[in-house]
């Protein structure tokens, strides 16, 4: 009985750290869902900064094809042009060439870091869907340790009196043990049971060690063995004789 409530008082602390943990969690969640958030307010600020940086950039590489287009039939309508002032052309338009070689460089670098923000900020949502669905099965759990924990502390003293109740009978028992009259013949017929086979054993251990001591057969079969074998050698010794 003692094993069985000491189980469940380790088990209620066990379930009141979980809880005192859980609540750690719950009241740092609110902290770290500020922070992510405002990450990702940050992120998508910059998404639409360089989303408005490519729509002004596409912007002006239209109006440099634009003027560039304009030029080019300027020239196919006038015959008679220069060729100062087709090589200021050409220049010019060399120049317009290696600024849309740029403006694409950098098109392409603003999209890659776009697309990198877009997954992370996508990656940081799915986060945060996962965390609800943690806070979610969290509080469930929480019910669910609340209710175990409600149930021992009502099972509790329950166990407690049946422990000293049956404590109680045992004492009560044993009492009347005690002072029963066929109870104590008993037990001093038991006491004199356990004296007599103790003092059984001794004497056994002393006629086994008293037979050890008094046993001369051995001794007479070798002295018979060694009277044989003289008598063998004395006749030997008088037939060569």
């Amino acid at each position: 009985m003692e094993n069985v409530v000491g189980e469940r008082n380790e088990k209620y602390r066990e379930l009141k750290l979980k809880e005192m943990q859980f609540d750690e969690f719950l009241n740092s969640y609110d902290n770290l869902r500020a922070e992510e958030e405002s990450q990702i307010d940050l992120i998508s600020t910059e998404v639409v900064r360089k989303l408005e940086l490519i729509s002004t950039n596409i912007t002006n590489l239209s109006l440099t094809s634009e003027n560039t287009n304009l030029d080019l039939t300027e020239l196919a309508i006038n015959e008679n042009v220069t060729s100062s002032a087709l090589k200021e052309l050409y220049v010019r338009l060399q120049e317009e060439l290696n600024e849309m070689n740029k403006l694409e460089e950098q098109l392409k670098m603003a999209n890659k870091q776009i697309n990198e923000e877009i997954k992370e900020m996508n990656e940081k949502m799915n986060e945060f869907e996962n965390i609800h669905d943690l806070k979610a099965h969290k509080e469930q759990k929480r019910q669910e340790l609340e209710s175990c924990r409600e149930m021992l502390m009502v099972e509790l003293p329950k166990i407690n009196n049946l422990y000293q109740k049956l404590m109680d009978e045992l004492e009560q028992t044993k009492f009347k043990l005690e002072k029963n009259n066929e109870y104590i013949k008993f037990k001093n017929v038991e006491k004199k049971w356990q004296c007599a086979e103790k003092n059984l054993n001794v004497l056994r251990e002393e006629a086994t060690q008293r037979e050890m001591e008094t046993n001369y057969q051995v001794f007479k079969e070798e002295a018979l063995r060694l009277k044989a074998a003289y008598n063998a050698v004395l006749i030997a010794s008088m037939k060569i004789c």
